[in-house]
């Protein structure tokens, strides 16, 4: 599989006809009110092309861990997903489309990542910078 993309959002959903919703997507800085700051909520939205057979009808294990700047990792989201074989209705790639909602737990300022693994290899990273509280 490989990623299509990997977006950051303040909620997202998705409808029977494929399309995804988004609110507040693609943010890359949190200005919290005071420090240590939960963020109730951050939607991560992922689509995974499909490569081929060997792709299909096995478990897929995707991880989103939460990077702090002096380099601690917190899981945040673990999914366990199978992918299945497709109707062929257009030229479009098949894919997967994976949704995770979560809170983040912010404890210092500074440069922090969400990174985004598949099956135990990094596919993705989404800086976030968290500024000073104000």
């Amino acid at each position: 599989m490989r990623l299509d993309y990997f977006i950051l959002a303040d909620a997202a959903e998705a409808s029977q006809g494929g399309k995804i919703s988004m609110l507040g997507a693609s943010f890359t800085r949190i200005k919290p009110p005071a420090l240590p700051f939960v963020l109730p909520r951050v939607a991560v939205v992922i689509r995974l092309l499909i490569d081929g057979p060997d792709d299909l009808d096995q478990a897929h294990e995707v991880v989103l861990l939460w990077a702090t700047p002096d380099s601690q990792l917190d899981p945040v989201s673990i999914q366990t997903f199978k992918a299945s074989s497709q109707p062929k209705e257009s030229d479009e790639e098949p894919a997967v489309v994976l949704l995770a909602e979560m809170p983040l737990f912010i404890q210092h300022r500074g440069a922090h990542r969400l990174l985004l693994y598949l099956d135990e290899e990094l596919l993705g990273e989404r800086p976030v910078i968290v500024d000073d509280p104000g």
